[in-house]
């Protein structure tokens, strides 16, 4: 037994749906043009101050504030000592980094201690050349002749 499609013609939504279709992009493009073309405009800043409705009727007269002039900074230079490398540093060496520079500012000059030079040792080079290159076990000519029957 089949059953039978009791649906009108007029009733029956799959014919009108190209329409519906058709009218849902007119309403999303309409939409995203307007999004695209609304404009807005900022309020002006007298507009927000008139609104204000916080006023002190009383005004104080702020003292004027002395400030001291700033003092002589001289940034003194760290003391290099040079150390053999045999040596063990058991004082922690401490960087400031965080100083500020100006035209003022004195910077205490650097004596340089120039120390001897140290004579280097020879040592032995080390030999990087082979003495004896890679080669197969039973010559090349058999390489090739074995790489020739199985490729």
């Amino acid at each position: 037994m089949a059953l039978e499609i009791k649906k009108t013609a007029q009733a029956d939504l799959n014919n009108k749906k190209d329409f519906f279709f058709s009218i849902s992009l007119f309403i999303t493009l309409s939409l995203i043009l307007l999004a695209f073309e609304w404009k807005q405009y900022d309020t002006p800043i007298v507009e927000l101050i008139s609104r204000n409705t916080n006023t002190f009727e009383v005004m104080m007269d702020v003292p004027a504030t002395e400030i001291p002039p700033t003092p002589e900074i001289v940034i003194q230079q760290p003391r290099l000592v040079e150390v053999p490398d045999e040596q063990e540093i058991k004082e922690e060496i401490k960087f400031v980094f965080d100083i500020e520079v100006t035209e003022d500012t004195k910077i205490q000059q650097v004596e340089v201690i120039e120390t001897p030079k140290v004579v280097e040792e020879n040592v032995e080079e080390i030999f990087t050349i082979v003495e004896f290159p890679a080669a197969p076990k039973e010559g090349l000519a058999a390489f090739y002749k074995y790489v020739a029957e199985k490729y």
